[in-house]
């Protein structure tokens, strides 16, 4: 069993495979999410500077979540049970 100890850092990768993206989302990778949203996404920094606002705009018209948090949290929950391998 994966231990969960401590802090870990995660990349947007592993929390949203592609069968995340295919069983939430209207894309099937996040690679494409990322391309179709009109944001330019190459770097956590550019991330980062998305409005909140319209980056939530986006998730609730383009996936099953009313919000990007929501979605983060989802995800966050299965890469958990992932790492516990349940």
């Amino acid at each position: 069993m994966a231990g969960l100890g401590g802090d870990h850092e995660v990349s947007f990768y592993d929390l949203f495979p592609d069968h995340f993206m295919i069983k939430y989302t209207d894309f099937s990778s996040l690679d494409e999410m990322f391309k179709e949203s009109g944001f330019v996404i190459e770097s956590s920094e550019h991330f980062d500077e998305i409005p909140d606002r319209e980056w939530d705009d986006f998730i609730k018209r383009r996936t099953r979540f009313p919000n990007w948090d929501e979605m983060l949290g989802i995800a966050s929950e299965e890469w958990i049970m992932r790492q516990l391998e349940i």
